[in-house]
């Protein structure tokens, strides 16, 4: 952990604003499947925070996870990618292969404003050994 954060502004322009960081060495999700964040909300009401990995270096779909957070402050998020929305396929599917993509969204498809922080990206394994930690 450091003492900087990530923030997200969504300015309401776009139903699909938010953030990416490209991973070098890649996040492989052959044996942890679980990521946690934490996550700043300043507002009450529901939010949902979408988790995504893209850019598979093995030909796999884009999958993500989902979670809805009702109150301000700080959360502590665990994304199981063993249950994950897997692209253009149906139901909660595990994860597999490396990506080189971290995709965070705060209120996918919906056109809405705010502002939100993230912290302490942790978990999968490194695609050359070692842990993710960010």
């Amino acid at each position: 952990p450091s003492n900087t954060v990530g923030e997200i502004k969504n300015l309401g322009g776009s139903i699909y604003e938010g953030m990416s960081i490209s991973l070098s060495p890649n996040v492989d999700f052959t044996d942890e499947k679980v990521i946690s964040i934490r996550f700043y909300n300043y507002e009450t009401g529901s939010h949902i925070v979408q988790l995504k990995f893209e850019q598979s270096n093995s030909g796999q779909p884009d999958a993500l996870v989902e979670h809805t957070v009702t109150q301000l402050g700080w959360h502590d998020l665990s994304f199981d990618f063993s249950q994950a929305t897997i692209i253009g396929q149906s139901g909660a599917q595990n994860i597999i292969g490396q990506y080189a993509k971290l995709v965070l969204f705060v209120n996918p498809g919906v056109s809405v404003s705010g502002t939100y922080l993230f912290d302490d990206i942790s978990g999968g394994t490194s695609g050359s050994g070692g842990g993710g930690n960010t």
